[in-house]
């Protein structure tokens, strides 16, 4: 976040849907981020299919499993892509510098 790397992460909670897995019915959530095409490889290679770490207190909070995609229209209008104006990358991607 502090390296500038994400053009927009803003993160919701939005709850992910599952059909016909194994994971079907197991709460999970999603969220939509722009990275600058430039460390999209690493950032996959660093977080895709890994565990999340938030500290002792956060235990069993699943894999990160990233898939790429192109943004249409339709995901444009995303509040995810459209975060306040005071955190231009997001609640998540806005380098604290910023403040």
């Amino acid at each position: 976040v502090e390296g500038g790397r994400f053009e927009c992460f803003h993160f919701r909670h939005r709850p992910e849907e599952r059909h016909g897995t194994e994971q079907a019915g197991e709460k999970t959530f999603c969220c939509l981020t722009k990275i600058k095409e430039e460390y999209s490889a690493s950032f996959i290679e660093t977080f895709h299919h890994k565990k999340w770490n938030c500290g002792e207190e956060a235990e069993n909070l699943g894999v990160a499993v990233i898939i790429r995609t192109k943004i249409n229209e339709q995901l444009k209008k995303l509040p995810e892509l459209n975060p306040p104006k005071v955190m231009a990358a997001g609640n998540v991607g806005t380098p604290t510098a910023t403040f």
